[in-house]
């Protein structure tokens, strides 16, 4: 299915973008970031609230959400309701310069068909 009819059903589509800030990636510590990244996956995954949103990780600590028929209010409340459930973890990160509990970057993009 081409990207253009996947979308032709729906009014607003929106996309978030984030990165938590999980390192390091190898060493002793792996295992632990392994389980932070799964940790911060559900955090995220859990603040989605449509039956069409999808939500998917698509790197070693990069994530995506396709929200659907969402209007830009409700992507900025999506987006700090994720905020808020990553740092509600309080998971400790001892070799971060920002912060001492893993933080999460988000970004996001809004396409309103003419």
């Amino acid at each position: 299915m081409a990207f253009g009819a996947a979308l032709a059903g729906i009014t607003i589509g929106n996309l978030l973008s984030m990165q938590a800030g999980l390192r390091p990636t190898s060493g002793p510590n792996y295992g632990r970031w392994i389980a932070a990244r799964d940790w911060v996956a559900a955090a995220l995954a859990g603040s989605l609230n449509h039956p069409g949103d999808l939500f998917a990780r698509y790197g070693g600590e990069e994530f995506v959400a396709l929200l659907a028929d969402t209007d830009a209010q409700g992507v900025e409340s999506i987006a700090e309701n994720m905020r808020r459930a990553v740092e509600a973890l309080a998971l400790r990160h001892e070799y971060s310069s920002v912060a001492e509990h893993v933080t999460v970057s988000l970004g996001g993009a809004s396409r309103v068909p003419a």
